[in-house]
């Protein structure tokens, strides 16, 4: 009786991690029909191309800062995006948007010069990509973000001069996945 049993527990343990690993980045489908308007699909996974991040590193009289720069190409194949996405310590987007990383707080939004994707750069631990979800289109904003482990994209670092050093990603193309769908958050208080 007790092997029957383990048996068992075994093939429900290896049943409910395939149909885990199936469901892991999924939105759920409810979620997705209950605001899906013809002709509009929704994000699902997304690609990202050409992975460049430098550091450059200055000393004054007072302190050491290091101001980062970084720059990739963004594809969704599901909703037709395809955009650039820089930034470094005084980068001016095509959207007029300047943006000083130094300054800017861990876990703020930065814009990709396509206005329907935004994304966030941890430093040392990962990329999350957020598309706004059929803008235009549904009945109540929505966005999807996923993200990717900077580890994944295997980043060549080389030291470009006695302050700078240019990490690349040696992955010329990382998939990855939306894995949440939901309202965006407000917009920040104005100063």
């Amino acid at each position: 009786m007790p092997f029957i049993a383990a048996t068992n527990l075994a093939s429900l343990l290896v049943l409910f991690a395939s149909s885990a690993q199936a469901l892991k980045h999924q939105i759920p489908t409810p979620m997705i029909a209950a605001d899906r308007v013809a002709d509009c699909p929704m994000p699902d996974h997304f690609h990202i191309l050409d992975f460049r991040r430098n550091t450059t590193k200055t000393t004054d009289d007072h302190h050491e800062s290091a101001f980062l720069s970084a720059s990739f190409r963004f594809v969704d194949l599901d909703t037709g995006l395809d955009t650039m996405c820089v930034v470094d310590d005084a980068q001016t987007t095509r959207r007029g948007r300047r943006h000083r990383v130094a300054k800017t707080k861990e876990g703020a939004r930065l814009p990709c010069e396509d206005e329907n994707v935004e994304f966030i750069l941890e430093e040392d631990s990962r990329l999350t990509m957020v598309e706004k979800a059929c803008p235009g289109g549904s009945t109540m904003p929505m966005e999807a973000a996923g993200s990717i482990d900077i580890l994944a994209l295997k980043l060549n670092c080389v030291e470009t001069g006695a302050t700078e050093t240019t990490r690349t990603s040696t992955e010329r193309v990382l998939a990855g996945d939306f894995v949440s769908l939901g309202p965006p958050p407000p917009p920040p208080p104005s100063v």
